[in-house]
């Protein structure tokens, strides 16, 4: 067929590659690595101080304060593994329909609105990253007792 003024195999419209959807998680930690958060969260989960993160694409997202004005607060580590934190929990969010590349171009984006300097504890904290990142993802909404 001729495509463009091309014939044969000159020009090929060739659609995005397939790729299995993504899904997304979300980690809930207790703050901080003392028994004492731990046991405080278990005995008053709808009062608890807890940490969040977004895992997509095999990485976890999550956002944090740093103490320059340039710095993006938006940080990686493996699923379930933050570093500061105690791993507690696992919410399934669903499927994103964006494609890896796509997934990273949200981050991307995002790392460059979400610098470090304009972390604040109440307002705009890990669990208004992970919000942000789970509704661009296209799935549902953080349920409230996490923040």
């Amino acid at each position: 067929s001729n495509v463009s003024g091309m014939t044969g195999r000159g020009l090929e419209i060739v659609p995005d590659r397939q790729y299995a959807k993504e899904r997304v998680l979300v980690r809930v930690y207790d703050l901080g690595k003392t028994v004492l958060t731990r046991w405080h969260n278990q005995v008053t989960k709808s009062y608890g101080a807890f940490h969040s993160g977004v895992e997509v694409c095999g990485r976890e997202w999550s956002f944090g304060m740093t103490f320059d004005d340039y710095s993006t607060g938006v940080t990686w580590n493996p699923p379930t593994q933050n570093p500061d934190h105690s791993f507690r929990e696992t919410l399934c969010m669903g499927y994103t329909s964006k494609s890896p590349r796509q997934v990273m171009e949200i981050i991307n984006g995002m790392k460059k609105e979400w610098k470090g300097c304009t972390y604040h504890v109440l307002s705009r904290n890990c669990h208004s990253f992970s919000d942000e990142l789970c509704s661009r993802l296209g799935v549902g909404r953080l349920p409230a007792w996490v923040n």
